[in-house]
């Protein structure tokens, strides 16, 4: 029996539309309320006098700046979500002309910005644990750190045409950048969960007849590979990646959680440094030594 309180002039595929938006903020919430929990356990944990290091003010810092950032594209979001199906309830051609029409409003260029920093400094930290697993090699992190800089680029190009009025997330010229972007960034999220996986198991083959089995888990078990390698974040942004080139609406349920996943992945691996719980330079030098 059709619905006689349904919106006027839209079909099931407009509702489908509107409903993946709404499921996708309630998760974007879910995803910052996660966020919001462990980035208090983190800067608990690194204030502790028993687990403070030298270089806990860094990490402390680090993660504050990506909470902001994480905290900003919320925010952001949120009252994008709120002018579309409140403040502008009326606008002409309902809630889903307002989403294609209406992208390009301040406070989204804000949270684009905000994704554009939090984004480089995600992957700019998986860059540099790819760089200490290896034992300092420069050669290693070379094509990580130009597909670096071509995502960045490109994650730029994504947010200065979403600011044109009337471009939209999904207009044609906008779509020209964001798929780039988002092949380069998922890409290179891959590549790096990969190698540093790869490296963990190697270092793990070598440090555990040495150091033991029960030591070797701390440093090399499959939860320190899934965080040290952002595993979480490159799965989503794989997923996100399919679903925003095809076209499918599933991308709505997953564009705000993965925005604070960014911030999260990168928070876990700075937590886990600045407690000594990751691989250090020093080990994988005594690895390579045999020592």
């Amino acid at each position: 029996m059709a619905n006689p309180y349904a919106p006027p002039g839209e079909d099931a595929s407009d509702l489908w539309f509107e409903r993946s938006n709404f499921a996708g903020s309630l998760l974007g919430g879910i995803a910052y309320g996660l966020h919001i929990c462990i980035f208090f356990i983190a800067i608990y944990l690194m204030s502790r006098p028993d687990t403070k290091r030298k270089n806990s003010g860094f990490y402390v810092a680090f993660i504050c700046v990506l909470f902001v950032l994480g905290t900003t594209q919320f925010a952001t979001n949120s009252r994008y979500y709120q002018m579309m199906w409140i403040d502008n309830r009326d606008f002409p051609g309902g809630p889903i002309a307002f989403f294609t029409s209406q992208f390009s409003i301040p406070s989204n260029t804000v949270g684009g910005v905000a994704f554009i920093l939090s984004d480089f400094l995600a992957d700019s930290i998986l860059v540099y644990r790819l760089f200490v697993i290896c034992n300092g090699s420069f050669r290693v992190i070379v094509l990580p750190v130009v597909a670096l800089l071509a995502a960045t680029i490109l994650n730029c190009l994504t947010i200065f045409q979403e600011a044109q009025p009337g471009a939209g997330l999904t207009g044609h010229t906008t779509v020209i950048f964001a798929l780039p972007f988002w092949s380069f960034s998922v890409g290179l999220n891959i590549l790096l969960s990969l190698a540093i996986a790869f490296k963990l198991l190697m270092i793990r083959r070598a440090l555990v007849p040495t150091i033991g089995p029960e030591r070797g888990k701390v440093y090399t078990s499959v939860a320190a590979m899934i965080v040290e390698s952002s595993a979480l974040y490159s799965v989503t942004g794989m997923v996100y990646l399919i679903c925003f080139a095809r076209g499918s609406n599933v991308q709505n349920l997953l564009l705000s959680p993965i925005d604070q996943l960014v911030c999260i992945a990168p928070e876990l691996i700075a937590l886990r440094v600045s407690l000594g719980h990751s691989i250090r330079t020093a080990a994988v030098a005594r690895v390579a030594t045999g020592a």
